[in-house]
């Protein structure tokens, strides 16, 4: 009853094997999320509801946790009674009957989410990361990342180049360390108005390593 109940009420899907992986029972949060009635599939293969490109990975899975030595968690790619592929996340337990290691695998019991969506945001920042890195990286303008403070915490290459400079030197001073004519307390009360994706512009004058001023104007901006 304990069981039953935790199954009926878990906001996550729940799936019960038997001990040859094939399908028990569907809690009504599963049946929703692969589209199945537990009607329809129970007595099946965890085949039938994995993507064919994981079968590989899953079956791996399959097999710790039918020798109860892993397999406990797992990602991967699920197929619903309508063809759609989704993401799940899976948390997996063995039932087992009989003492130490020699004991029976007779059930799993597994809860999953679909976590779709979120494996797509993730890959979306990765690709923006990337970009932005690729960006940071290449630019033929001077560019360093810098805290509220104005220590210098990252050095594009081109600053570095540029200013005669090394990634070392750089980290050790704040941006007005380049900025001969500039005012500490004016650039934090700049800076600190600047919201995420605002940009703001201070003009100075830097002076590079070797002694000579090259540069002047400038312009400071924020990520939220």
């Amino acid at each position: 009853r304990r069981l039953s109940l935790f199954v009926e009420q878990s906001p996550l899907g729940v799936v019960e094997w038997e001990e040859e992986f094939r399908i028990v029972s569907l809690s009504d949060a599963a049946e929703e999320s692969l589209g199945y009635a537990e009607s329809e599939v129970r007595g099946d293969s965890w085949e039938r509801i994995v993507a064919g490109a994981d079968t590989d990975a899953v079956g791996e899975v399959v097999d710790e946790l039918l020798e109860d030595r892993g397999g406990y968690r797992s990602v991967n790619r699920n197929v619903r009674a309508d063809g759609e592929v989704i993401v799940c996340e899976w948390y997996n337990r063995a039932v087992t009957v009989g003492d130490g290691d020699d004991g029976d695998v007779v059930a799993i019991f597994s809860q999953f989410q679909e976590i779709t969506d979120r494996i797509e945001r993730e890959r979306r920042l990765e690709r923006s990361t990337a970009r932005l890195e690729a960006l940071f990286q290449n630019s033929p303008d001077m560019i360093n990342v810098h805290d509220t403070a104005g220590n210098i915490l990252d050095p594009n290459p081109r600053l570095r180049e540029r200013t005669g400079y090394d990634a070392a030197e750089l980290t050790e001073m704040k941006v007005w360390g380049l900025d001969e004519t500039g005012d500490p307390q004016t650039a934090r009360r700049v800076r600190a108005g600047v919201g995420g994706g605002d940009r703001r512009r201070l003009d100075g004058s830097h002076r590079w390593r070797d002694g000579a001023a090259r540069v002047r104007g400038g312009s400071s901006g924020a990520r939220g």
